[in-house]
């Protein structure tokens, strides 16, 4: 029997708790495995909670640290993260793009993040109200039937998604600089770091199977994907796509104006993951 899917976002792997992990592997930096317990031990100074395995398990999912018999040990991911001057919004742009149609059975809670963010960014600007979490499980739960229909290991009676999970993901959102909670509501921003948007382009080329240093358009679908992963404004889409380009020359140009179909990109590289972006 297929193990079944799980489609809760743990609010304790919020942002906070990545931060602490990170610090913890970071004073490793020989490299050494740590045992789970180790690291969560070292992690309670940095919280203002006990920290909780549910960080260490996305941090994995992610790549950002890898697992073994031995321990936990940092991947290259983890010092970039590190290093960045936007590590939420990266974090929040991984978590975004990790599940695929390709493996619906795996990475389940990414499906739920995506989800929840979208219907978010389609209602923003909105107030986070108990009662709006409850529509959010609610259209979720009707989503995930449609979605995994048929998926093995997917039970409609067994789904764990409730006001916890809606938290879960807010958290993040919280994170993001500029922000895109305050005073408890949502709204959209209007900007975001260009590091999270060649995160954004690059996993929206990789879906339309783009050449590296090619041209290609970005058509109304993918416009709308990098507006609502960014959390952004369509209006400020193409200002942000100017001042992107202009920072990120290494990974990202203009291609050949066409007046028929609008600007074109080029991507450099299509597998752009936080570590090109430091």
């Amino acid at each position: 029997m297929s193990p079944s899917i799980a489609f809760h976002v743990p609010p304790v792997s919020r942002p906070a708790s990545l931060r602490a992990l990170l610090a913890v592997l970071d004073a490793a930096s020989d490299g050494t495995p740590l045992a789970r317990a180790t690291v969560l031990e070292q992690m309670t100074p940095y919280l203002d909670a006990r920290p909780r395995g549910e960080v260490i398990t996305l941090a994995r999912e992610l790549g950002i640290v890898g697992i073994s018999e031995d321990g936990v040990v940092a991947e290259p991911r983890a010092r970039a993260l590190l290093r960045s001057s936007c590590p939420n919004d990266l974090a929040h742009g991984l978590q975004y793009f990790a599940w695929s149609p390709g493996e619906p059975h795996r990475r389940g809670p990414m499906w739920t993040y995506r989800t929840v963010v979208d219907l978010l960014w389609e209602q923003a600007p909105v107030r986070l109200s108990g009662a709006l979490k409850r529509r959010l499980v609610e259209e979720v739960l009707a989503r995930v039937g449609q979605e995994f229909a048929g998926v093995s290991g997917f039970d409609p009676d067994h789904v764990s998604v409730g006001p916890m999970t809606i938290d879960g993901v807010v958290c993040w959102l919280e994170g993001l600089s500029p922000g895109v909670v305050e005073n408890g509501s949502v709204a959209r921003r209007q900007t975001c770091p260009p590091a999270l948007l060649v995160l954004a382009i690059a996993a929206v080329a990789r879906s339309a199977g783009v050449v590296a240093e090619v041209d290609f358009r970005l058509s109304t679908e993918h416009r709308a994907v990098l507006c609502r992963s960014c959390f952004i404004e369509p209006t400020v889409l193409d200002r942000m796509l100017e001042w992107t380009v202009s920072t990120q020359p290494k990974l990202l140009r203009w291609g050949t104006l066409i007046s028929t179909y609008g600007r074109q990109l080029v991507l450099a590289r299509t597998d752009v993951q936080p570590e090109d972006l430091v």
